[in-house]
């Protein structure tokens, strides 16, 4: 998984903070989504292994914020 880019939906919860930390442990670049938890998800990406990580914030009800999240994911990796 290195240097591979994933994006975790939910990361500031449970589930999706165990799967954050297992992939960047992994080597992966993490895009951490969160909908209304932004400090859970930016302590997350303090704390996981490896650099270069983002949190990115949106409702997934919502096809613009759907968008924002891809193009902004897209902008920063490539």
């Amino acid at each position: 998984m290195k240097d591979q880019v994933v994006l975790i939906t939910g990361a500031s919860g449970g589930i999706g903070s165990v799967t954050a930390a297992q992939f960047a442990d992994a080597g992966a670049k993490v895009v951490a989504h969160y909908n209304s938890q932004q400090e859970k998800a930016e302590r997350l990406c303090k704390k996981i292994s490896g650099a270069g990580h983002i949190v990115l914030g949106g409702d997934l009800t919502n096809p613009h914020d759907i968008d924002k999240i891809v193009e902004k994911t897209i902008s920063t990796f490539g």
